[in-house]
């Protein structure tokens, strides 16, 4: 099977409705940030339903650096709607690869808005990036990862591919399919495979072939892995519906014109105000200097935990089985700290949230509101 003219129509049709009913009554004024805040911004207004933050980036966007809005769209699809509603997917991923639609819908900025505003409002599935924390990093698929990697590439595909394989090493047999020559992924061997040659394997093996083939096209236009395991985790989601629930979000602070969320782990700012509060921290400092393992940077363990504790949460997040015990997972999984010790980290960051937000506004030299 192959991208049909039959689902590219009705992708489009159901991209069109969407922008009829979500174009901005108002003039949308772009952020006074550079392009890589406005990523960030974008991304963590999607997980939050902030309407307003995430236009506003993508006009930044827009204006600064379009090519990097298309795939930061395409990039969130993936990552924060997944298979929680994969019909935005699709629109999200015809949207990016074809600017003669999006002319024909209107323009570049009617339909990056009505895709932001959409992404804003529906339900939120992280459960793909989640599962890429154990592919690369638990230690009871050490052995999965040299042997699968050592298998012909039809085997790794069926692997992937049986239904009663666990996600985690689904997942690895699944990126190891696609070829780490391709997207290289941390502790996985290089190994080449076949993108077409997996995603035809999934719809053999009876995974929905609309799911698959917007994946196969994510996939080739984002170059992002969180594509081919979108499959994977529809089929083990089902068709039953499932609860949304917002996750436990802590206080904010308007650092300029932005939330001090923005500032994390993927940012220079973040990256210097975790530095800056390390130095401030004695109690972080202990904490590290009694618990922290490895040759991970210190500000990068601190963006780690931030990640988990502020970053990475959201509301309306989609509440299945496997998504749920994905995301405990990968909780537990923060570079350069033991499990035992997680907990503790974030409780010395959610006292200090104060501090933290005071140090990401000086290190841009504004106040703190």
């Amino acid at each position: 099977m192959v991208f049909t003219a039959a689902l590219y129509e009705y992708l489009a049709e159901g991209l069109a409705d969407a922008v009829r009913q979500h174009e901005p009554k108002h003039p949308i004024q772009p952020l006074p940030i550079d392009r890589y805040v406005a990523m960030s911004a974008l991304q963590k207004a999607v997980r939050r339903g902030r309407t307003d933050l995430a236009l506003r980036s993508a006009a930044t966007l827009l204006e600064t650096s379009p090519r990097a809005l298309w795939r930061r769209l395409g990039v969130i699809a993936f990552e924060d709607v997944g298979v929680a509603d994969i019909d935005v997917v699709g629109w999200t991923v015809i949207a990016m690869g074809d600017a003669s639609l999006r002319r024909k819908l209107g323009g570049d900025w009617r339909v990056a808005a009505a895709l932001k505003c959409k992404m804003c409002e529906t339900s939120m599935d992280r459960s793909a990036d989640d599962l890429v924390m154990p592919v690369e990093g638990a230690d009871w698929l050490d052995e999965d990862r040299l042997a699968i990697a050592d298998l012909p590439l039809d085997e790794r595909i069926r692997i992937a591919a049986d239904e009663k394989t666990s996600l985690e090493r689904a997942g690895l047999a699944a990126w190891l399919a696609i070829g780490t020559d391709k997207i290289a992924g941390k502790n996985l061997p290089e190994v080449s495979g076949c993108r077409d040659s997996y995603f035809d394997g999934l719809i053999e093996a009876g995974v929905p072939g609309t799911v698959v083939e917007i994946s196969r096209l994510g996939l080739k236009r984002t170059g992002c892995i969180l594509a081919a395991f979108t499959p994977l985790l529809y089929r083990a989601r089902g068709t039953t519906a499932h609860p949304v629930k917002d996750d436990d979000l802590p206080e904010e602070a308007l650092i300029s014109e932005v939330p001090g969320w923005v500032y994390d782990i993927h940012t220079r700012t973040g990256l210097s105000a975790f530095s800056r509060y390390l130095r401030q921290s004695t109690r972080m400092r202990v904490f590290l200097d009694e618990n922290a393992i490895g040759d991970a940077p210190r500000h990068r363990i601190v963006g780690s935990l931030v990640f988990r504790m502020e970053s990475g949460l959201g509301v309306r997040r989609l509440q299945w089985p496997e998504a749920m015990r994905l995301k405990r997972q990968a909780d537990l999984m923060r570079d350069g700290l033991p499990n035992a010790h997680i907990d503790e980290g974030l409780s010395i960051l959610r006292d200090e949230i104060d501090l933290l937000n005071q140090c990401r506004a000086e290190t841009l030299g504004v106040s703190l509101r």
